[in-house]
């Protein structure tokens, strides 16, 4: 009976804290903020980015259009590096 009690603990855990470890995590390298069009379900909308900081976003995937005019397209659970004016993904 623990054990089950304790796998529902954990599940119910794990559906708590997913939508948050899909999300695409922007991080900015650069001395000045950022500005990142995000696109997600036929939507746009801007997103700051502060100097040297992390921003969560869609985490169901989206498009994201970056100062530099860089294109990227994710799915959720990346980390897209701005740095030198340009956008990549340096993890899946």
């Amino acid at each position: 009976m623990k054990t089950a009690v304790f796998l529902v603990a954990l599940t119910t855990a794990w559906v708590a804290v997913s939508p948050a470890a899909l999300a695409v995590t922007i991080r900015n390298a650069g001395t000045e903020a950022q500005t990142v069009k995000v696109t997600e379900n036929g939507e746009a909308k801007d997103i700051a980015v502060p100097a040297n900081s992390d921003v969560q976003a869609c985490p169901a995937g989206c498009f994201l259009t970056f100062p530099s005019g860089d294109l990227l397209v994710v799915e959720g659970g990346e980390v897209v590096l701005i740095e030198g004016g340009k956008a990549r993904i340096i993890s899946q």
